[in-house]
């Protein structure tokens, strides 16, 4: 018996809010001596209402639950909802009635908790936390500044307090916000469904297509599994059959952890960097020979963090190949995979394909809901995550914080400049001069990845054993885009002290440049016009949604003629293609 619940755990769908519930007895179900028939499960699916029966039924949650406790409701439900340990009273009472939600989470109980805790905290919270932590360090250097600047040696004080405030503001942001009572109104299906109470349970599945209805947001955490999964698909379609006016955010979930890699990478450097200061003169401080020590330092953690970020991008090209090969008819599902018999417990499991696709072609049509997904939905998760720089913006700057803080204490030490200068200074390395390099890193890496992974692969089968061949041509990349990203930090140090010394009118000149790129990396949609073509899904501050068949297939068309043969085979290994 414990091996077949082990297995029917493993075998278990990718966790989205509605297949875990309908398609298979749960845990929580049998708990109360409830059984999930094929009837009752058409039923459910057929029967989902957009309009609320019973206006409690509409409830929120703030992202304090969610973050709370270092994720601790993230963690503990790669079997579905129904398997959740904490589930019934307790997590039912966290949640409270009201009008409309601010943020429909969709996500995946499959995926590693730690992966979207770090994303989601970041997208919650860096803000504030970088603002915080700029501010903190600020403070520290322009009172060093009125007391005794100019002090020999450089001391990583600012460092120490400023990152000090970004971990404290950014692990406690969400609980402020709950505390004043100002947080987002967030749906999280373990909370804000009651878990134990069969009659409570049955009513919040039925009335799922009316809580979509009342999101102004979905923000869908993003793995692998998400495009290829039929609920998760009916999630997305229910959304915009409900609400064609609102708005879907995805995020890779692997973002937040290149955001933190990255940013602990410039810590280490920094800090030995400040040590190798000490024992230098004067004369060292800002001048061009630190520059070399400080990209040298670098290298190495930069290699490291090349690891993370080629991962990212693997990620994103995945993500693309799965939209523009998504077909509705191809997504998986847990009934079809089982052959209908429920592993664990051998009963009969009800075809859900045939509710859900039965739904979306009342509501919308199949071939038009794929020529949405494939043509306007994924230029727009394209403008959403940061255009050309492929992350949005809040992340770099979350990324970048560790360097302006590093800079805050070299000024303190020179007590040669304004403090004016120093200030804008600092904020010119967080908020421009880090998030363009990180913005070019990943734009050549996206672009070249594939073919400098063939060239080190053909290397590498010259000068090693063909079974460790793939790991030799990996770090061959890592260490090569490592590299690449070094000269661009020593370049554009190079170029913002050169800028310095002619003045501040060439000074204001660079740093107006650094802001027109910065716009057209992370912002080009806005600035370029990009929301002409972008007629449904639209952006942020865009306008109602509508459906243009002839644009998605153009755009799908247009994506179809670009597509390398090693883009073809991801996406037959991921399982994305039509054909599949």
């Amino acid at each position: 018996a414990c091996a077949r619940s082990r297995a029917a755990r493993h075998e278990r769908p990718a966790g989205c809010l509605l297949g875990p519930w309908l398609a298979q007895p749960m845990g929580g179900d049998e708990a109360v001596g409830v059984r999930s028939t094929g009837a009752q499960a058409d039923s459910w699916a057929r029967r989902t209402s957009f309009s609320l029966t019973d206006k409690a039924l509409l409830r929120a949650t703030a992202p304090a639950v969610l973050l709370g406790g270092i994720g601790r409701r993230m963690r503990g439900s790669a079997g579905g909802i129904g398997g959740v340990a904490e589930s019934g009273d307790d997590a039912y009472a966290r949640s409270y009635p009201v009008e409309e939600l601010d943020i429909f989470l969709s996500h995946s109980w499959h995926t590693w908790w730690l992966l979207k805790y770090l994303t989601l905290l970041y997208y919650f919270n860096a803000v504030p936390a970088s603002l915080a932590g700029t501010f903190a360090g600020l403070g520290y250097m322009l009172w060093r500044f009125s007391t005794d600047g100019g002090a020999y040696g450089v001391k990583p004080y600012a460092q120490v307090i400023g990152s000090s405030a970004f971990i404290t503001t950014i692990l406690s942001w969400h609980h402020v916000l709950a505390r004043i009572h100002v947080a987002e109104k967030m749906f999280l299906d373990k909370v804000c469904i009651h878990q134990t109470d069969s009659d409570l349970k049955i009513k919040g599945i039925k009335s799922i297509g009316a809580i979509l209805a009342n999101s102004r947001l979905m923000l869908v955490t993003w793995d692998s599994t998400y495009f290829e999964r039929l609920w998760c698909t009916y999630e997305m379609s229910a959304f915009r059959k409900g609400n064609p006016n609102g708005r879907i955010k995805v995020l890779p979930v692997i973002l937040g952890l290149f955001a933190l890699c990255y940013c602990l990478a410039t810590a280490v450097a920094d800090l030995v960097l400040a040590g190798v200061e000490v024992s230098l003169t004067d004369r060292w401080v800002l001048n061009d020979e630190l520059y070399y020590v400080s990209a040298l330092l670098h290298l190495p953690m930069f290699i490291l963090v090349m690891r993370v970020m080629a991962r990212y991008i693997n990620n994103l090209k995945k993500l693309k190949m799965q939209l523009a090969n998504f077909s509705i008819r191809s997504a998986k599902c847990f009934c079809c995979d089982a052959k209908h018999v429920h592993p664990a417990t051998g009963a009969h499991l009800p075809c859900d394909r045939e509710v859900v696709n039965n739904s979306i072609e009342n509501w919308m049509g199949l071939d038009t809901f794929d020529r949405m997904v494939r043509g306007d939905f994924k230029r727009y998760v394209k403008r959403t995550l940061g255009g050309r720089a492929k992350l949005p913006y809040r992340y770099a700057v979350a990324a970048s914080m560790w360097p302006g803080l590093a800079l805050a204490d070299h000024f303190v030490a020179d007590g040669t400049r304004h403090w004016f200068v120093a200030v804008v200074c600092c904020l010119e390395a967080t908020y421009l001069r880090h998030p363009l390099i990180i913005a070019l890193t990943t734009a050549f890496l996206s672009r070249y990845q594939n073919s400098m992974q063939a060239v080190f692969e053909r290397t590498a089968s010259y000068v090693t054993r063909r079974e460790r061949m793939e790991t030799v041509a990996k770090w061959m990349l890592y260490t090569s885009a490592g590299m690449q990203l070094s000269v661009m930090y020593y370049i554009v140090l190079i170029a913002n002290s050169r800028a310095m010394q002619y003045g501040m009118f060439s000074f204001a000149i660079w740093i107006f440049f650094q802001i027109c790129c910065i716009s057209s990396l992370y912002f080009g949609g806005i600035i370029c016009g990009g929301r002409s073509h972008m007629a449904m899904w639209s952006p942020e501050d865009a306008g109602p949604l509508r459906i243009t068949g002839r644009e998605s297939m153009d755009g799908v068309e247009a994506d179809a003629s670009r597509t390398s043969r090693f883009g073809v085979e991801m996406s037959r290994v991921s399982g994305g293609s039509t054909g599949a």
